[in-house]
């Protein structure tokens, strides 16, 4: 059983968001109040090539998500601008009759 430094025995795996170690669990105190900062780590290394390919490939995932997001709020707009043009016509249509088309 791991102890921390400051002799907490609660330790949670945590993982690293940092470029340097994404990906990377480590093992963290969960004693808050004092933050004592101890850690150590839990896997392996990676290797020197993952290192600079993984912080590269989520920025990239991260990107095509955002634009995703942004496609799929234009498509909504663009549904929204034919059926309100529908219901005009419809409208229009059911006022006037087909003699005024």
């Amino acid at each position: 059983m791991l102890i921390c430094a400051c002799g907490n025995r609660d330790l949670a795996i945590v993982t690293s968001w940092s470029d340097r170690n994404l990906g990377r669990q480590f093992w963290s105190c969960l004693r808050n109040e004092r933050r004592c900062g101890w850690s150590g780590w839990f896997d392996e290394p990676m290797c020197h090539r993952s290192v600079e390919v993984i912080p590269r490939l989520i920025r990239s995932m991260n990107k095509l998500q955002e634009s995703l997001q942004q496609a799929t709020l234009q498509a909504r707009m663009y549904k929204l601008i034919i059926l309100f043009s529908w219901a005009l016509f419809s409208t229009h249509y059911l006022k006037h009759g087909r003699s005024r088309l």
